[in-house]
Formats: structure tokens, sequence, C-alpha cells
């Protein structure tokens, strides 16, 4: 995967969010976040307990904010995310926590 901001020459400031994936293998997960300020963010994926690979949890941090939690579950099957001492169930397609 290559990531870059910019289209180039032409003079212009414009500076255009750009993604380039190339995959090989059936399944290919990403996750591409981009705060409006310019901070850093830091992700991490978060591993997950059923689901049979159809579901996946991002955590998304930034600096002196709380940590957001971003779940897709494709298939609406319960699944388990360990966090710290507790456990949290998603059975929705789209969770933020």
């Amino acid at each position: 995967m290559i990531a870059a901001t910019g289209i180039g020459s032409g003079g212009t400031n414009d500076r255009v969010l750009v993604a380039i994936v190339r995959r090989r293998g059936a399944n290919l997960t990403i996750a591409w976040g981009v705060r409006l300020d310019g901070q850093p963010l830091t992700m991490a994926w978060i591993p997950l307990e059923g689901g049979d690979n159809q579901a996946v949890a991002v955590q998304v941090s930034l600096p002196g904010r709380r940590v957001t939690l971003l779940t897709l579950n494709l298939t609406q099957r319960p699944v388990q995310l360990r966090i710290g001492e507790g456990v949290l169930v998603v059975d929705s397609v789209f969770a933020v926590k």
C-alpha cells in the first residue's frame, strides 16, 4: 500500500489524499484515518473473538482526547472484544464506542 498527499506538479498547493492498494490473496483489510487539523492519530487493530473473520475492530487514539473504538461486523453475529478487564459484545453491522 502506498499512501501520500499531493497531485505532483502544476504550481498548485492542493493536497489530495491518495491511497494506492495492491493485493494478493482473497482478503484485504485496511484502516486509514486522517485528522483535519494535521495532527497525528494512532490506529491499532483489536483482536476479536467470533465473527468468522467477517468482523474487524480498530482503536483510534487522538493525543489528549478519548479513545474511540470502531467495529465493522458484516455477519451481525455477536463478537467479543476484550478491553482491559471487561468484555464488549457487538452484534450490529457498525458500532462506535
